[in-house]
């Protein structure tokens, strides 16, 4: 009877050994995870204060620059549309995204892909038009 108790007693502190050793794997595990979700937090709340002046922009270009070459496009947007946002000639300037790619905010590179292998052409001025 002793002998029976005393390798349940060993059988109890194996497994809670084993409990413990897996719960500071768990624990070393979670910090790291702490680093990186900090670090997304972080990019999201930048990304927030962008957010408004990228979709004014993606907004601007499919209302009124679509129809034009890709030449045109990007001198509409380097020398109007993104100075007019970043350096208003009245009120606050709108923080945008710095060399903003407008395809990034209409679309994701799955859709664009999608497209792709339904026949849409690989060019950039393609993938913006779609």
């Amino acid at each position: 009877e002793a002998e029976g108790s005393r390798k349940e007693a060993q059988s109890v502190a194996e497994k809670g050994k084993m409990k413990l050793e897996l719960a500071n794997r768990l624990t070393s595990a979670l910090g790291s995870e702490k680093v990186r979700w900090g670090e997304g937090i972080e990019r999201l709340r930048i990304e927030r204060t962008l957010l408004v002046g990228d979709c004014l922009l993606s907004s601007a270009f499919i209302s009124y620059i679509g129809p034009f070459t890709k030449s045109y496009r990007e001198k509409l947007m380097d020398e109007t549309l993104c100075p007019l946002l970043s350096a208003p000639p009245v009120g606050a300037p709108i923080p945008m995204t710095e060399d903003i790619e407008t395809i990034g905010i209409m679309c994701s590179d799955a859709e664009i892909a999608e497209y792709q292998t339904q026949g849409l052409p690989s060019d950039r001025v393609s993938a913006e038009n779609s």
